[in-house]
C-alpha cells in the first residue's frame, strides 16, 4: 500500500491528530499521537501492521527524532513513522504493550541517548552498567563522561 492511502486512512480513523507525509514518503506525527496511531496501524484491518521491524532515536543536537519502521505480513506492506521530541526533555509514550519488541528498542534509546518513555513497565539500562552517566550516543557526549571503573584485583 502507497504512503498515500496509509495517510487517507489515518486521517479518517484519526482526524484530531496531525498527520503530514513527508517528501521521503514516512508520516511525520506529533509524539503525543505515537499510543493512538499505532494502535490504529494496529487494528485497522486495511492496515494491519501487526510488527514494529524498529524503533529509534537520531540527535540533531537542537532537538531529537523518534522513528519507527511498522510491518503488516498480511498486506506486506511497511510504513516509517517519525516524530520530533525535544532534547532537553527527551519523553515520549512507550508502545511495548502495544507491540512488545519495542521493549528492547526503547530501552536502548533510554540507555543510549537517555530517551525517557512513558509508561514502559521496565525502563533500565540495556547495555550499559547501571552507575554509566549520560547518554553516549548524543552528539554532545565526550569521552571525559565515562565512568571509570575501579580495577579489578
Amino acid at each position: 500500500m502507497k504512503t498515500e492511502n496509509i495517510v487517507r486512512i489515518l486521517r479518517e480513523k484519526l482526524p484530531e491528530i496531525a498527520i503530514r507525509q513527508e517528501e521521503d514518503g514516512s508520516i511525520r506525527i506529533e509524539p503525543s499521537s505515537i499510543r493512538d496511531l499505532a494502535l490504529q496501524l494496529r487494528n485497522t484491518r486495511e492496515l494491519s501492521f501487526d510488527f514494529l521491524v524498529c524503533s529509534f532515536a537520531i540527535d540533531y543536537l537542537e532537538k531529537m527524532e523518534i522513528v519507527y519502521i511498522f510491518h503488516s505480513y498480511l498486506h506486506n506492506h511497511q510504513v516509517k513513522i517519525r516524530a520530533w521530541i525535544d532534547r532537553g526533555n527527551a519523553v515520549i509514550a512507550t508502545i511495548e504493550d502495544l507491540y512488545p519488541t519495542a521493549n528492547w528498542h526503547e530501552r536502548e534509546m533510554y540507555d543510549l541517548f537517555g530517551v525517557t518513555f512513558k509508561g514502559h513497565p521496565d525502563l533500565r539500562r540495556l547495555l550499559l552498567p547501571d552507575e554509566w552517566e549520560g547518554a553516549p550516543m548524543r552528539k554532545d557526549y565526550t569521552h571525559e563522561n565515562l565512568v571509570r571503573r575501579p580495577e579489578n584485583k
